[in-house]
């Protein structure tokens, strides 16, 4: 079984991809709630247990996404999405075939035939279900490597309404925003993410300040900083950083944030 690493750990990978691979680090940082192309994120690596009991003819579409996984551990993205495809046609209500079909074709990068089975895979999946966020986070990304901003915003702002505004939605609003360069608009959906932030969750108002940052509004990320000081004041580096803005460390330090947010 996979290890599930700690939050502060997430953030601190996130941070280090972010450098790496000359992003923004807010942008990230949002890869602890969404899996964003470019930061590394783990989400997409193959944990499936082989079921070495299922045998049977090619019929099975068991024997095909089994196979399927095999592949995709050795890297043969181009087999390993026959072998998902195969299982997705025997099975049309199997969404991990087609979610995993469709990644396989993202590593080929041919997002052109990544969005079939990545749209039929969000129509067959619950709401609520294992696959969901992941398959969002693929579709958007399948529709902005084709340049289709007119769909990918669309759906951005679908999925905001249909899951109930969470956080993880407007962040990858936020991150897709920053990436077309509307700042304004991604600066818009990193507060609204914070705004409908979990209770105890600092993680939002650390974006919304690195992203303050990214743009050079220093003084609104000392804000964002401390809000995040009062809800969690152990979050990774963010007494070094208030330090660093000149905040006197203790608990006159936090700000209660008041929703929503006013920047």
């Amino acid at each position: 079984m996979p290890t599930t690493l700690p939050r502060t750990a997430v953030r601190r990978r996130a941070r280090s991809a972010a450098l790496a691979a000359g992003l923004p680090v807010a942008t990230c940082l949002l890869a602890a709630v969404v899996a964003l192309p470019g930061c590394k994120n783990a989400r997409d690596h193959v944990s499936h247990t082989v079921d070495r009991s299922v045998t049977g003819t090619l019929d099975n579409f068991a024997v095909h996404r089994n196979r399927g996984y095999e592949q995709y551990r050795a890297g043969d993205y181009a087999n390993a999405a026959e072998s998902f495809r195969a299982a997705a046609d025997r099975s049309s209500s199997d969404v991990a075939s087609h979610y995993w079909w469709a990644v396989s074709l993202i590593n080929l990068g041919q997002y052109a035939d990544a969005q079939l089975p990545l749209e039929q895979a969000w129509a067959i999946t619950d709401d609520d279900g294992p696959y969901t966020s992941r398959i969002l986070d693929r579709l958007a990304e399948v529709y902005f490597q084709q340049g289709r901003s007119e769909e990918l915003y669309t759906f951005l702002d679908e999925a905001i309404v249909r899951y109930g505004r969470q956080t993880r939605d407007y962040a990858r609003k936020a991150f897709y925003l920053t990436k077309s360069g509307d700042l304004d608009g991604a600066k818009l959906a990193f507060i609204a993410a914070a705004n409908f932030a979990e209770p105890g969750d600092a993680g939002p108002y650390v974006s919304l300040a690195d992203f303050f940052e990214s743009v050079g509004e220093n003084p609104k990320a000392r804000v964002a900083l401390r809000y995040a000081y009062f809800i969690d004041p152990e979050f990774e580096n963010l007494a070094g950083r208030l330090a660093g803005y000149g905040v006197v460390l203790g608990p006159a330090a936090g700000l209660q944030p008041v929703l929503p947010l006013d920047f």
